[in-house]
């Protein structure tokens, strides 16, 4: 695995956020910092978190890139 068990971890242009979701359901990350440009982008990956219940371990920003995560 590229990540290492409870990190944190940057999800840059995330889209849909199933990575970010993928690595809080799973364990794998104690938590996620996903990022989108766009608005339209950024409210679809919100959703995804929303619907997952990962809101605790999952943040979806929006902002460019590297940025965002500052």
């Amino acid at each position: 695995s590229f990540v290492r068990p409870n990190s944190a971890v940057a999800d840059v242009a995330c889209h849909h956020a199933h990575v970010s979701v993928h690595l809080a359901l799973n364990k794998i990350a104690s938590r996620v910092i996903g990022t989108e440009l766009t608005e339209g982008s950024w409210q679809v990956a919100c959703e995804s978190v929303a619907k997952y219940h990962v809101q605790e371990h999952v943040d979806i920003r929006l902002g460019d890139g590297t940025l965002s995560v500052r």
